[in-house]
């Protein structure tokens, strides 16, 4: 089996493209922030974001991630296409989910900002990141994937389930730079079917 969070990992997608999944490295600071502000900037209204250029993510945050090491990019000819953070920290809350796969604490992982370049919408490549996203997870030792969705953004509540994500549940959570908000919780085993 080969390991999928070490340096690179090229897959070739649906999509005939070939995408490299990668850990943001350091001194990318600057090309995770272009790169989410391009996704806040240019987001189809249809996924009613809160995220805005230079607000949200917060730039604090994408530093933790790199350092961290959670910050993934995926990339097309050397090309910073899609990005996602997968970590073990859930948002005050997620302990309140009556979640359906009992997990321990360190028994599954969270998506956070999963996003695709505007450009490349369409593409299959915010469902590789998902589909990436999950065998991280399972590389890691986790039983569970879990993630929350602005309770508004219906493209993203398709794509999760088509993925394989089940709703747990709505909640109000606090994110800095978005505020109170009301999200879907959503879950998935990632050992494959």
């Amino acid at each position: 089996m080969q390991k999928i969070y070490g340096d690179h990992q090229t897959v070739k997608e649906h999509t005939n493209m070939d995408i490299t999944y990668r850990k943001a490295q350091q001194g990318e600071l600057a090309a995770a922030r272009t790169f989410y502000d391009l996704v806040a900037d240019g987001n189809d209204p249809a996924y009613n974001s809160a995220w805005r250029a230079g607000q949200y993510p917060p730039t604090a945050f994408l530093e933790a991630a790199i350092d961290a090491g959670t910050l993934y990019f995926a990339e097309e000819n050397g090309q910073i296409i899609g990005g996602v953070v997968l970590n073990r920290k859930a948002a005050e809350g997620y302990d309140q989910v009556c979640w359906p796969i009992q997990a321990k604490s360190d028994g599954f992982m969270c998506i956070h900002l999963l996003g695709v370049d505007p450009r490349m919408q369409g593409r299959g490549i915010a469902g590789g990141l998902v589909d990436f996203s999950v065998r991280v997870a399972r590389e890691a030792g986790c039983s569970a994937i879990r993630l929350d969705v602005l309770y508004e953004n219906q493209p993203a509540i398709r794509l999760y389930e088509h993925h394989g994500f089940y709703r747990a549940g709505e909640m109000e959570l606090y994110y800095d730079g978005v505020g109170m908000r009301r999200y879907i919780m959503m879950e998935r085993k990632t050992e494959e079917d």
